[in-house]
């Protein structure tokens, strides 16, 4: 009788030593999939941050030439991909007549992208046969980041590079530049060179586009 109680005791421990090391699996196994499931939104959220870093594959998109829209020196281009559908629109405008007594000319570039895509980095250089001095016109801080905006070595170059736009990026692009101008004309070339992605989570290509446009100023 006693060896039979003894037998009993023995099995409820034992048998409760067994649900002991179920729950202490349950809750291993609990743990294990809270850490995954941690892990992999963290990971998620890496890549949303970090999206326009992991880029694995780049395209180039076509520009039409330019065409002369306005007689104050306004150029315009479309910007096409693969499938022929317009993705971007590129202005210039560099007056082609300033008056006797002006000593700077305006200079625009506005870069127009479809919704849903944005503009990743921009760089913009102007040449010219004379010596060439300019003045970014800043409104509401900068574009972007990582700006440089510096002369060329002749001193007959100005280059203005965004590596980064940010969230300036995601709308229509826009800087204005003042053009030294004591001349009696100006030939100035502009440069542009930029790349572009679809504004959407885990985005792994981008395009890129280049052109240029020839314009001249004359005094009046």
């Amino acid at each position: 009788m006693e060896r039979d109680l003894d037998m009993a005791k023995y099995l409820v421990f034992f048998r409760g030593a067994t649900v002991v090391r179920k729950n202490t699996m349950v809750n291993r196994l609990s743990k294990i999939a809270a850490l995954v499931g941690s892990s992999v939104l963290a990971l998620g959220l890496f890549m949303l941050a970090w999206n326009s870093y992991l880029i694995v594959s780049t395209s180039s998109l076509n520009v039409t030439p330019f065409i002369l829209l306005h007689e104050d020196g306004g150029y315009a281009a479309n910007v096409t991909d693969s499938r022929n559908l317009d993705v971007a629109h590129i202005y210039v405008r560099v007056p082609s007549l300033v008056y006797d007594s002006a000593t700077s000319i305006p200079v625009l570039v506005s870069i127009w992208h479809e919704e849903g895509t944005k503009l990743n980095s921009l760089e913009l250089v102007f040449s010219s046969g004379k010596i060439l001095s300019m003045a970014l016109e800043v409104a509401g801080g900068y574009p972007g980041s990582g700006l440089e905006f510096h002369r060329t070595s002749d001193g007959r170059g100005v280059v203005f590079k965004v590596p980064d736009l940010g969230l300036y990026g995601t709308g229509t692009v826009t800087v204005e530049f003042l053009t030294e101008f004591y001349v009696d004309s100006l030939d100035l070339d502009v440069f542009l060179h930029f790349t572009m992605q679809r504004d959407a989570p885990l985005t792994f290509s981008k395009q890129i586009a280049e052109a240029q446009v020839s314009t001249q100023t004359s005094r009046a």
